[in-house]
């Protein structure tokens, strides 16, 4: 995968270290559209785009499947600071990273 330059600053999408600081690189972004996602009461495409960029998206999948085999901790850890930029969008991440931590298992 290759760098990308966002409005949110420049991530490596194969950059596996500190999903805390990942999350934390977005907030701005997810507050300037929280009004947008609750009345659309959805997530907008440029804070989805920004979960893919970051490598948010994919953190409790094993490295090998392109995550960053993040714990549990670091998981929630994560889910915190999106959630204190948006509830909703928090909530959405959550249940999405909780729905990729149960697959895995199966997989090995």
């Amino acid at each position: 995968m290759m760098d990308k330059v966002t409005d949110h600053g420049k991530i490596s999408a194969q950059d596996h270290s500190n999903p805390l600081e990942r999350a934390k690189s977005i907030a701005s972004l997810i507050e300037g559209d929280a009004d947008q996602i609750e009345k659309e009461m959805q997530v907008t495409r440029r804070v989805h785009d920004a979960f893919v960029e970051t490598g948010l998206i994919w953190i409790p999948l094993p490295k090998e499947y392109g995550g960053s085999d993040a714990d549990i901790t670091t998981c929630i850890e994560a889910v915190e600071e999106i959630s204190r930029a948006d509830g909703s969008t928090g909530w959405t991440y959550f249940v999405n990273i909780a729905n990729l931590s149960g697959i895995f298992p199966f997989l090995s």
